[in-house]
């Protein structure tokens, strides 16, 4: 069998899930891929904050894009550190996602870190109560070979290439994706490039090299937030002015991205 071809970066994660195929896209410390719709991944580094674990589990949340049964690449060899917060929202989101997990997760193949990490990833694996066929190892050759024999090294080589690229994206970039999140998207182009230290040039010539605009990246941290606010019980109206937005705006904003209304996406998030 043909290897895999080389995957396209997403600038959101309904951009990927539009389309899972050979595509991967950045959740803070880590990225998210797809080969197809049959096998997803994901691979994280460093020391995973709150936030970064909140971004990940929102595109956990999308597998209802991916085929009935798919297997999922667990992939932490590079994690550094385990942040007690992250962690707890993580086992929380697993719990709770438990039934889909076990119905739609034909195989898990954990990737451990070596030292400490390690050892407390494989610690919690009883408390998960996760069922399911699972191959924990150390070794990411090993693993990716696990779930396809045929081309598993293959598929390990485009995904360290993915993993290159995200960790390559300029500072400002991501300081700026973050900063937006933490403003709610509610931020003009002046003031973001203050906050993040750096001049509106530089933070406009970085923009054109990652080939995004800062308008396309205010609209992605709203539309992360609108996802987030539609899970709750707020009135769509109240949804849209926590974002600045009028009704309408928070429907184009939507719609954009999805296809959806903003109360068609609610009830698809919440079903």
């Amino acid at each position: 069998m043909a290897g895999p071809g080389t995957f396209r970066c997403c600038a959101s994660r309904d951009e990927l899930f539009r389309d899972p195929q050979r595509s991967w896209v950045l959740f803070g410390s880590g990225v998210f891929w797809c080969l197809d719709p049959t096998l997803c991944g994901f691979v994280v580094w460093g020391r995973p904050s709150l936030d970064d674990t909140r971004a990940f589990t929102r595109i956990l949340d999308g597998y209802e894009h991916l085929a009935p049964r798919f297997d999922l690449v667990q992939d932490g060899r590079l994690i550094e550190a385990i942040d007690a917060d992250a962690l707890t929202h993580l086992l929380a989101w697993l719990r709770g996602n438990a039934g889909m997990i076990d119905e739609r997760v034909a195989r898990r193949i954990a990737i451990l870190p070596v030292g400490a990490p390690g050892l407390t990833l494989l610690g919690i694996q009883p408390l998960l109560e996760l069922g399911g066929p699972l191959t924990i190892v150390t070794d990411a050759s090993e693993g990716y070979r696990a779930v396809r024999p045929e081309d598993g090294d293959a598929v390990l080589a485009k995904v360290d290439l993915a993993v290159h690229a995200a960790r390559a994206m300029p500072a400002p970039l991501l300081a700026l994706r973050a900063a937006l999140a933490a403003a709610q998207g509610d931020l003009e182009l002046a003031e973001a490039a203050r906050r993040i230290g750096v001049s509106i040039r530089t933070l406009q010539r970085v923009l054109t090299q990652a080939g995004v605009t800062f308008r396309s990246e205010q609209a992605d941290a709203r539309f992360r937030l609108a996802e987030e606010l539609l899970q709750g019980d707020d009135k769509v109206v109240s949804v849209a002015a926590r974002l600045g937005l009028s009704e309408d705006g928070l429907t184009k904003l939507v719609r954009a991205r999805t296809g959806l209304t903003p109360g068609e996406l609610r009830r698809r998030r919440t079903e």
